[in-house]
Parts: C-alpha cells; sequence; structure tokens
C-alpha cells in the first residue's frame, strides 16, 4: 500500500509542467560536506550543520550576508565553491540526470557520500523546486539485488514549504549526527523507507530570553513504513532530532528513534512520546503480555528506542580543529541509556596551494560490555534495527570497534580525491548463534583492515566521472558480501538542465 501511494505521487509530479533543484543537501557529497564544516569552523557558517538532509536556506543566507574582503584568503575558493553549489541548487531550473554505476561486487560498507549499493545500477531522477514545492522522481536498475528489488525510488520525494517549516513525503537517505565513516543512530547505509518528514527551514535563533541562550537551532521530525519482510507487520520508525548551537564553537545534538507497531502496542501520539522519553511500559517476550515500567533481563522496552546526544566543538587553538563525539542507548530506562555506544573522533582542514583538504580520525564502539549480542537486536522486533536486511544505524552493524582515519581534498576544479583507512572488528562473538546469524549483516567475527580510495573527475560539458577501489586484507564471507578483497567501481553521472 505504501509503495502504491509512493507511486501514484510520483506519477502526479511526472505531470506537473509549471514547477520551476532541491532545496536541501543529501548525503551523496562528502566533499561539498566538507567544504560547509570548512566554512562553519571558520564562522562564516553559523547555522546547524551534523543532520542530513541539511536546509540550504540557512548556509545560503549566511554566504549571501559575507563580504568575500572580510573572508580569508585560504577560505575563499571553498567560500565560492559553496556558493556556487548552493545558488546552482536553489535556481529555478529543472534538472534531468542519469547515473551509470559498475562495480565488481555490491558495496559492502557504505559511509557519507557514497551513493552505489549494488554490483552494477542504472538511474535516472528529475528534480525541482520553487518557493514552496520540491520534488525529485529518481528510478534505479540495479543486477543482482540481495532484496530481490530490481527496480527501485529510493532518493525520490515531495516536499513543501509553509512558513519556517518544511513537509516531506518519500523514500530520503538520512545521516544523524558528526561522524564521517558511520553514524551509530541513522546512516545512509540501508535502503530508507517512505515515510513523512517535518523539518525547520531557517535555524533562526529565537527571541525569547527564556531560550535565545540556544542561538541557531534546528528541528527534524519522521515517521515511516519499513516495508521489508519483518514478523510484526507494518513496523515503522519515528524519529526525532533537536540541534542547537549556544555558541559558534559548540554545536549540540539531541536525538532519539523508535520502533512502533500496531500488534501489542499502540500508535498514539502519547505512545510516540512515551517511547522516544523512555517512559512506556515494558513488553516481555510475549508479545501479548504487557508489564510494568520495570525491565528485567527477558523484557524489551516497548519501542525499541535508541536516544542520546551529539556534540561538534572547535577547539580553542590558533589551528582549526574539531572534536566530536556522540553517545546513544538502546532501550534507556528513566531517560538514562541501559546499553550504550560510543564514538569519538577529532577532524580539522587546511589549504595548500589551490587545493583544500579536510581529515577526520574517528573511533565507534557500539560493542556493550558484558552483553554481546544485544545491539541493533530486540526480542520483539526479530528483524533488529535494520531495513532489509542492512543495519539503519553503523553500517558494521552489532557488537563492532572502528578505527578510521580518512582524508578528502579539492585539488582544483576538475579533481576530487578521499582516502579513508579502517582497522575494522566485526561482529563480535556472533558465531554460533544461528538465529542472531540470520538476522545479522555480516555473520562472521573477523578483525581485518580496509581501505577505500575515490577519485573524482569533474568535465564541463560530459558529466562526473569518479573510479573507487576497496580493498581488505582478507576474504571475511565467502558466503554473503566480502568476498574478494579487491572492489573496482566505476560511475558516470551527467546532469542537464
Amino acid at each position: 500500500m505504501t509503495r502504491f501511494i509512493f507511486g501514484s505521487c510520483c506519477l502526479f509530479v511526472l505531470l506537473q509542467n509549471t514547477l520551476i533543484a532541491e532545496p536541501w543537501i543529501d548525503t551523496r557529497n562528502n566533499w561539498l560536506r566538507a567544504d560547509i564544516e570548512t566554512l562553519s569552523d571558520a564562522g562564516i557558517i553559523t547555522v546547524p550543520i551534523t543532520t542530513y538532509p541539511l536546509m540550504w536556506s540557512g548556509i545560503i543566507r549566511d554566504i549571501d550576508n559575507t563580504n568575500i574582503e572580510n573572508v580569508a584568503a585560504r577560505y575563499k575558493d571553498v567560500f565560492w565553491r559553496v556558493k556556487k553549489a548552493g545558488k546552482v541548487a536553489l535556481s529555478k531550473t529543472e534538472v534531468k540526470q542519469t547515473r551509470v554505476s559498475i562495480s565488481s561486487n555490491a558495496q559492502e560498507y557504505r559511509s557519507f557520500g557514497d551513493e552505489a549499493r549494488e554490483r552494477n545500477e542504472i538511474s535516472a531522477r528529475r528534480y525541482n523546486l520553487n518557493k514552496t514545492f520540491a520534488w525529485n522522481l529518481e528510478v534505479t536498475r540495479v543486477d543482482e539485488p540481495l532484496d530481490g528489488d530490481k527496480v527501485r525510488f529510493d532518493g525520490s520525494y515531495l516536499a513543501f514549504v509553509k512558513g519556517n517549516w518544511v513537509t516531506s513525503f518519500g523514500a530520503i537517505e538520512k545521516w544523524w549526527g558528526p561522524s564521517w565513516g558511520s553514524a551509530n543512530l541513522l546512516s545512509n547505509n540501508a535502503r530508507p523507507p517512505v515515510g513523512l518528514s517535518l523539518q525547520r527551514n531557517y535555524s533562526n535563533q529565537s527571541d525569547s530570553v527564556f531560550s535565545n541562550w540556544l542561538g541557531p537551532w534546528t528541528s527534524n521530525a519522521f515517521i515511516a513504513r519499513l516495508d521489508d519482510e519483518r514478523l510484526i507487520e507494518g513496523t515503522k520508525l519515528a524519529g526525532v532530532a533537536f540541534n542547537f548551537k549556544p555558541h559558534q564553537s559548540l554545536e549540540i545534538g539531541v536525538r532519539a528513534t523508535v520502533f512502533l507497531d500496531r500488534e501489542g502496542r499502540t500508535e498514539s501520539r502519547t505512545d510516540l512520546v512515551d517511547n522516544l522519553v523512555a517512559t512506556g511500559s515494558c513488553v516481555s517476550e510475549s508479545v501479548s503480555e504487557i508489564t510494568s515500567f520495570e525491565c528485567d533481563e527477558t523484557a524489551s522496552s516497548t519501542g525499541n528506542s535508541i536516544a542520546g546526544f551529539d556534540i561538534r566543538w572547535q577547539l580553542p587553538t590558533s589551528y582549526p580543529l574539531n572534536l566530536y563525539a556522540s553517545l546513544y542507548g538502546e532501550d534507556e530506562t528513566q531517560l538514562l541509556p541501559s546499553k550504550k555506544m560510543t564514538q569519538i573522533g577529532i577532524t580539522s582542514s587546511f589549504s595548500l596551494g589551490y587545493s583544500s583538504w579536510k581529515w577526520f580520525i574517528e573511533s565507534s564502539d557500539n560493542k556493550i560490555a558484558g552483553e554481546l549480542n544485544r545491539t541493533y537486536e530486540s526480542n520483539i522486533y526479530l528483524a533488529g534495527y535494520r531495513h532489509y536486511q542492512r543495519p539503519i544505524g553503523s553500517n558494521y552493524d552489532r557488537d563492532s570497534k572502528v578505527i578510521s582515519f580518512g582524508v578528502l581534498t579539492s585539488l582544483n576544479k576538475q579533481n576530487r580525491i578521499s582516502f579513508m583507512f579502517s582497522d575494522i572488528e566485526l561482529n563480535n562473538n556472533s558465531r554460533g548463534n544461528v538465529e542472531l546469524e540470520e538476522r545479522s549483516t555480516f555473520t562472521p567475527s573477523s578483525v581485518f583492515n580496509r581501505i577505500k580510495l575515490n577519485w573524482l573527475y569533474q568535465t564541463k560539458y560530459y558529466g562526473d566521472f569518479s573510479i573507487s577501489i576497496n580493498k581488505s586484507n582478507r576474504k571475511i564471507d565467502e558466503f554473503n558480501f566480502l568476498n574478494r578483497k579487491y572492489v573496482l567501481a566505476i560511475e558516470w553521472v551527467y546532469s542537464l538542465r
């Protein structure tokens, strides 16, 4: 039913001729994100920047309010790149785009900036906007998909602006948090479910004397139907996020997600709020048996919620250095997380000649001390925190520790290069538990290293070409994803305005 409604909306879009490209920045362009963070560190961009999709409106306003003569020389190239990208995105020109991706294997791990998922893909999209309405119709044909869906509408949406709020309906990828390699709460790893979202357009500071200390702030909320095969049919994922900058050097995000359904639990607004703030009831392993709030080891929170906070803090140093961290917990009790997942990282940017550089070092740990096989799992929602067998949060799935080092550079107008090295301790102690192995994306426990190198070449008339190479020091899974040490992918994207 959800797909039928969504397909009908896409057909409605195709019939419109009066619409006049995208109101937000999605998760596909890691070099643009690097430029935005650089301008935020320079004090040029003042709005919160750690929740994607990220609205263009506040960023463009900050840039338009900046006198180029006051921009330091090392930031001017970055400034002009972001300004140009914003003006193009918000121009009254319909865009038609084709993408072809050929790879020697499916994309087993997706980080910010990755677009292709399967071995071979061909995609076509049309998108446009005006002052009150935006749309994107995107159709992708893939080969040998694990979920059996060869034709996909992932990325398609309809969006409306009313006052300072944007309401959207579609399959929109999200990335919540300041991390780069993976995001423990919401990442672009799983296919995006179709749902309804509401987010603030401009991150204006409040005029109230009680809340103006928050500085620029934004909020996001969504509810989406998980339409893969699940034991509890009709399961929905809901989430809320609140980001604010009490100081130009500090951004704080408070976030939560929760599963909802109609079998044994209600879908009322009260139930949603109770689950997000962890004040709901508990459910024993018998789905129909509702118990008191006191949860024991055999009980699970009604909505299997994950909640917590993250920060991005520019350290008071002469060199632009940022510390970021997140702490999330599953099935929290009385507002305190009972199963903790942590991330911490440090990042910076610099210029070298005409090129700009961004680097980060990041450590992620969702292995719960003394409680293996618990992260992203639920004794109610047996498919776990996953959609089409891919983790909705960390792309490394449960009980994993990862340390990553990454570099992104814009060498000139045509050439972009990114590099990431990861030391991965994957799926601790999953082997031997047949039931959990069937749920997990990657079944074996393993320790390995992975290198990912990507080169993007942008032409003026013939589109953008990219080549990526992934290398692991060992084969991880002979029967699932990681059956090759080397993966080569070539991609071409052509836009017509």
